[in-house]
């Protein structure tokens, strides 16, 4: 997905972010040219002197992720690991393995 980055290289935390470069052009014009300085300069004037201050880059969707504790984290690993080991001594094949597939599906 493209972003537009609109920095007013004033401050680090007035860096924003918009969908369109349309936008973000609009937001450097009104942050760097809209003062009394500039009325009389031209749309298109501020247009190209305020594409100096935004880049577009494409940036990638996070997947949604949780905090844990540490401690659950070990024990999921281990529980994991346990997991595994079942499966490869073929516990697939134990008799109660259906009726704990049963039990599985009724607690989701």
């Amino acid at each position: 997905m493209k972003v537009y980055l609109a920095d007013t290289g004033v401050n680090i935390d007035e860096i924003a972010i918009f969908d369109t470069e349309r936008k973000a052009l609009d937001y450097i014009i009104q942050k760097k040219y809209s003062g009394v300085h500039y009325e009389d300069m031209s749309l298109d004037w501020k247009e190209t002197n305020a594409r100096r201050y935004v880049v577009e880059t494409k940036v990638k969707y996070m997947e949604e992720t949780i905090t844990i504790s540490k401690k659950e984290y070990e024990e999921l690993l281990k529980d994991g690991q346990f997991l595994r080991c079942l499966q490869y001594a073929g516990v697939d094949n134990w008799s109660g393995y259906e009726y704990a597939l049963e039990i599985m599906k009724e607690m989701e």
